[in-house]
């Protein structure tokens, strides 16, 4: 059963990081759950009748919150559920893997020199970036032949990591030879 639910789980979170950074707003009632009913989250319902994808949508957040990467506060009626950093790491790696092969030759570059003290930071990118479908050209420069350019581009605005990285787009990398 868990393998059925990984998918699942990996969609509500790339829609949760794409579309309600801000958080979503649960009601015990899901047709008052605005983000609920967003076109967006259709795409995701479409295989299943309303309440049996309540019934998913409930486990999965339980299941998320178990494993840290939600958290949920009460107002009033509702529950405010936002995605924590490892959240966050989870659903980018899942965006970056879905992003579309460039062309032939196209790569996206990432560029980092991460002091001595923030070992750990540039351990999880090295993680996050090997993990994403990247591979190392040099030490601190990954390249990918995906269209990552704008998420990546994020997490470093996000994360307030442009003193240390650089991302750039680089139409002919080494002319139309580029492998892994």
């Amino acid at each position: 059963m868990k393998q059925k639910e990984l998918p699942f789980i990996q969609e509500v979170l790339v829609k949760m990081a794409g579309d309600f950074l801000q958080g979503i707003e649960w009601s015990e009632d899901m047709c008052k759950t605005g983000a609920l009913i967003a076109p967006e989250w259709y795409a995701i319902r479409r295989h299943w009748h309303r309440r049996v994808f309540e019934q998913k949508l409930r486990n999965v957040f339980l299941r998320l919150k178990k494993q840290e990467c939600i958290i949920t506060k009460k107002q009033d009626n509702k529950r405010i559920i936002f995605l924590t950093p490892k959240g966050c790491g989870r659903a980018l790696r899942e965006q970056l893997r879905r992003c579309e092969r460039l062309p032939d030759g196209h790569a996206v570059l990432v560029l980092f020199d991460i002091p001595e003290q923030q070992r750990t930071v540039r351990a999880l990118i090295r993680r996050l970036l090997k993990e994403s479908g990247f591979w190392q050209l040099q030490k601190s420069v990954w390249v990918s032949d995906r269209a990552v350019f704008d998420h990546v581009k994020r997490f470093i605005k996000d994360h307030k990591v442009e003193a240390w990285m650089t991302v750039c787009s680089a139409p002919e990398l080494f002319g139309a030879s580029l492998k892994k």
